[in-house]
This record gives structure tokens, sequence and C-alpha cells, in this order.
């Protein structure tokens, strides 16, 4: 009686298994690299959506000075909590160091205006008056580069 013996072909059978597996194995790698690579991409927009709303409470009080001419009658808080923010999103001083010359400048600007309407405008010291003015000056050159000083920080690349 004759055995029956595999057809010479079959000797890959074995095989099959280890190398579904191998395949399984990358498909499951490459899943991984685009779910990683997705988790990148959503963490850099929602960083840049955190880093916007500093940028934009930063640009709307700056407005708001000099559209008011002056921080009376201005909402500082939006800002004040923008400030709090930019020293953990953006991981450089630069921005928070920025953000808090506006916040002491407003500071000052509200003075000399108290003192202005102490003075009634119509005793107000020369010097006062100028001042004023110069600060104002600063917060109008302020507001033209607001964008560029935000703007490195602001890159979804890299």
């Amino acid at each position: 009686m004759a055995t029956a013996s595999a057809p010479e072909w079959a000797w890959w059978l074995p095989l099959v298994p280890a190398s579904l597996a191998i395949v399984v194995g990358a498909i499951v790698a490459l899943v991984g690299v685009f779910q990683w690579q997705t988790a990148r991409t959503k963490l850099k927009a929602d960083l840049f959506d955190r880093r916007f709303e500093v940028y934009s409470a930063t640009e709307r009080f700056v407005a708001a000075i000099l559209r008011h001419g002056g921080p009376k009658g201005t909402d500082n808080t939006p800002f004040l909590v923008a400030l709090d923010k930019a020293r953990f999103v953006f991981g450089d001083t630069r921005i928070f160091d920025f953000m808090e010359k506006v916040r002491k400048e407003s500071n000052r600007l509200a003075a000399y205006e108290a003192e202005l309407s102490r003075e009634n405008r119509s005793g107000a010291s020369v010097e006062t008056i100028e001042r004023r003015s110069e600060l104002f000056s600063w917060f109008d050159s302020e507001y033209r580069r607001l964008a560029g000083v935000f703007e490195p920080f602001m890159k979804l690349k890299g």
C-alpha cells in the first residue's frame, strides 16, 4: 500500500501563518505611525488655538486702548487671563515679557489719564501731556508690530 506524500510545492505551506503574522504586524505598525502623526498634528493645532487666544486677547486689548484713547473703559480681564496663560503655552519668556510690558505701560497710561483728569486738562502740565502722548504713540507702534512679535510662535510646522 502506497502512502500519499505531499506534493512538491507544499513545502511553503508551514510558512503561510508566519508570513501572515509579519504582514499583520507591519499593518499594525503602520496604523500606529499614522495615529502618532495624527495625535502630533492635533497637539500642534490645539497649541496653535491656545496661542491664538493669547494673541487675540492682546490684540483686542491694545486696539481698545487705541480706540478709547487709553485704558479707561477697557475691560482688561481677558488680557490678564491671557497674560497668565502666555507663561505656559509659549514655552518662551519673550511673549510673556512683551505682554507684561503692555500691562505695565497700560497702567502708566491710566495714571497719566487720572492725573490729566485731576488737572482737568486745562491746567495739565505740558510734561504729563507729552508723556501721555509718547506712551500712546508707543501703543500705536506696538499694535502695528504685534503680529510680528507673535508670528514665530504661531507656526504649525516643525
